[in-house]
């Protein structure tokens, strides 16, 4: 991974232009901060999922001519447990707490299972988890899209992602589930041509010549140019109001739409027992390349990232986070497996013992006599040396 001294950002430095920058680095650092991770882990599934991966290229070159047949015990296992997971799913329950309504707490986990089902979050859910079983981790986001054609109301659906090695994460968040991140990048290769069609009216950001990214080969090549969705946290100040009502007083953000159907009333600011000043963000998301910023910034709806990244086992060792799948350290077992096999194959087999022509003779005679039982038909009297008494 190429790496840069972070630039110093000139005054003249547009909006946009210190947005790509900082796209650029916390790119490049989260990308650093869990390569070795993703490079074992892409290991993993490749191993388990890739036909002939399992052996390696030294060991293909020393069988020169024989084939080289896989046992694959392992994707077998990573079935077992995803079928457990289908078979276990677990629900979502929203419950009313501190005198709440019951009532309003069924029509949320109604809207939820509604989202869920119309999504079909199951088959997500399956996706993802055979990517955390193989692999040590796996993905899927929320987003929303407008109803239909001619409407502006909007859904809110759950989304597969289905590279979850396209994800990345600020590497400093210390929550398991990422709630304390500060910016999220999904990146995405797109044809030329295609990148052509969909952001070929995109102005491109001008930096001076101090400004020059090493890194252009991570955002383009011959034949795609990488595309990516940063999200990130905005600092706001805002005011939370106590107003009082009739039923008792209830807290109002000042930024929602009813603290200002509130504040156009005359004489609203009497409602308006006590403020507080608040210092929070917001989320802001924005479509970038290399070299432009295509869409936004635009402010996101939710209050966080709209994405969930689960992981297999993980540790902390000497420092670092490290996580992975199920079969990490089963993959020298499952070589050993099958090249014990070849090995047994390989082994030239013993010459079959001599047969005594008179034992031989004596056990003819006594199948063909027919008046033994069925069970010892097979198994004749043998004398003390070894070998089948005579008849009679």
């Amino acid at each position: 991974m190429p790496r840069r001294a972070k630039p110093k950002e000139p005054k003249e430095l547009s909006d946009k232009a210190k947005l790509l920058v900082r796209i650029h680095d916390r790119y490049r650092i989260m990308t650093e901060a869990d390569e070795e991770n993703r490079r074992l882990a892409m290991d993993d599934l490749k191993f388990i999922n890739e036909p002939g991966y399992q052996w390696t290229e030294q060991m293909k070159k020393e069988r020169g001519d024989r084939p080289c047949y896989e046992f694959n015990t392992l994707r077998i296992k990573t079935k077992r447990v995803v079928n457990e997971i289908r078979a276990n799913r677990p629900q979502g329950k929203v419950r009313a707490v501190e005198g709440g309504d019951k009532e309003t707490a069924e029509l949320y986990e109604g809207l939820c299972r509604n989202i869920w089902n119309i999504s079909d979050g199951d088959s997500i859910i399956d996706q993802a988890a055979e990517y955390e079983v193989d692999a040590g981790m796996g993905c899927w986001r929320l987003e929303t899209r407008y109803a239909s054609d001619d409407s502006f109301d909007q859904d809110i659906c759950v989304k597969a992602i289905k590279n979850p090695f396209c994800l990345y994460v600020d590497a400093a968040a210390q929550d398991f589930m990422k709630r304390d991140a500060e910016d999220w990048i999904l990146t995405e290769r797109i044809s030329k041509n295609a990148f052509e069609a969909k952001y070929g009216d995109a102005e491109k950001v001008d930096f001076e010549e101090s400004i020059a990214f090493d890194d252009e080969s991570e955002w383009t090549d011959e034949e795609t140019v990488r595309v990516c969705e940063y999200w990130y946290k905005q600092p706001i100040t805002k005011e939370i109001w106590l107003v009082q009502t009739p039923p008792g007083p209830i807290a109002i953000d000042s930024t929602t739409d009813e603290a200002k159907a509130l504040s156009q009333q005359p004489g609203y600011e009497q409602f308006i027992v006590k403020r507080r000043e608040v210092r929070t963000s917001k989320i802001m998301m924005c479509v970038a390349s290399g070299d432009a910023i295509l869409e936004g910034p635009v402010d996101w709806a939710g209050t966080m990232f709209p994405f969930v990244m689960i992981y297999g086992d993980c540790r902390v060792i000497d420092g670092r986070f490290i996580w992975h799948g199920l079969h990490r350290f089963a993959k020298d077992a499952q070589r050993r497996f099958f090249l014990e096999r070849f090995e047994q194959e390989a082994r030239p087999r013993p010459p079959p013992a001599p047969v005594d022509p008179q034992a031989q003779k004596a056990v003819q005679e006594v199948v063909g006599r027919g008046d033994l039982p069925e069970h010892r038909l097979n198994r004749p009297a043998l004398d003390p040396h070894g070998h089948v008494s005579p008849p009679g």
